[in-house]
């Protein structure tokens, strides 16, 4: 029952705010793009915090005194559950979008408020697509938004976490912002863990201090670095 409410809410909440979305699309079309994505960023933290009440996720936040208001950053976290981007776009105090899988894109509604949200979608079969990623990913935080990146790629759908692929992380790199490592624990038992039926879960995220690239000569040595930190937070 659970599942279905919340799955009713969400395209419905969508469909009840299409009169906002078509607006930030409008903004977009006339290069208006920071006041289409607060808006956007309105009216999505009220459906992600709902979605979550429904799904009956109790969050506890820690770190969260490490992150800035003033500061744009590229968010880096281990990847457990779908739940994960509402997680993240509620308990991130400056919302950010998101670098998200491709199949994503062909939801209906949803894909509307990710593309006026400005989320970058990633083709995991079409390698040669990386470099368009890796620019759109970098206009976006030189524009002051925040941007969360999955490097695993995928699910783990468990506690595990896999290995991560580095080349995302030279978005930081080429922008200059500096990297927040997250750690999302038991994400999975909300869904993932129940053959994707949604059940009550305890889930803690953890904001660890933020990272200066300069210090790093390449993207492997960091991607290393960020992986034993949310190994250790886990």
């Amino acid at each position: 029952m659970r599942t279905l409410k919340l799955y009713v809410y969400l395209f419905g909440y969508i469909a009840s705010k299409l009169k906002y979305i078509s607006q930030a699309e409008r903004l977009i079309e006339e290069g208006r793009n920071k006041e289409a994505h607060q808006l956007i960023n309105r009216v999505a933290e009220k459906g992600t915090r709902k979605i979550l009440n429904i799904a009956g996720a109790k969050t506890t936040v820690k770190g969260i005194e490490n992150l800035s208001t003033e500061e744009t950053y590229l968010y880096i976290s281990n990847h457990q559950s779908n739940m994960d981007i509402p997680l993240l776009f509620t308990v991130i105090p400056k919302k950010p979008t998101f670098i998200a899988k491709k199949e994503m894109e062909k939801i209906p509604l949803l894909n509307r408020v990710l593309k006026t949200k400005g989320c970058i979608f990633l083709d995991r079969d079409n390698p040669r697509n990386a470099i368009k990623n890796i620019n759109d990913g970098v206009k976006l935080l030189k524009s002051e938004e925040s941007v969360v990146l999955f490097p695993e790629g995928t699910r783990s759908k468990g506690p595990e976490m896999n290995e991560f692929k580095a080349g995302g992380l030279r978005l930081a790199f080429k922008s200059g912002v500096k990297v927040v490592p997250v750690t999302i624990k038991n994400s999975y038992m909300l869904m993932e863990q129940n053959n994707g039926r949604i059940r009550p879960a305890e889930v803690e995220i953890i904001f660890s201090e933020s990272i200066d690239v300069s210090q790093y000569k390449d993207a492997i040595s960091l991607s290393e670095d960020i992986q034993n930190i949310i190994r250790k937070n886990l």
